[in-house]
């Protein structure tokens, strides 16, 4: 990521989990959609979760699916999800 879109992306997620604020209007400042803004917050999770983990893409995707994440536990251990 470009360190301006890691920037708007760092502000964006900010508003969302402390301010409550919907995507649609984390973006509105930006001039970004819904869409846009979920795709850089996403983007920014993963990049962070790469640094810190070194885990793949393909098995934080896989730990962070809302529909494996819905189903509680964690994917391939003993009484954990999908």
């Amino acid at each position: 990521m470009k360190p301006e879109t890691i920037a708007k992306a760092r502000t964006m997620l900010a508003s969302v989990l402390w301010d409550g604020l919907s995507y649609r209007e984390a973006g509105a400042p930006f001039g970004l959609g819904r869409s846009t803004v979920e795709r850089s917050i996403k983007g920014l999770v993963l990049e962070v979760a790469r640094e810190h983990t070194g885990l793949s893409e393909k098995e934080l995707r896989a730990l962070l699916d809302p529909a494996a994440l819905a189903k509680g536990g964690v994917p391939g251990k003993p009484g954990g999800g999908a």
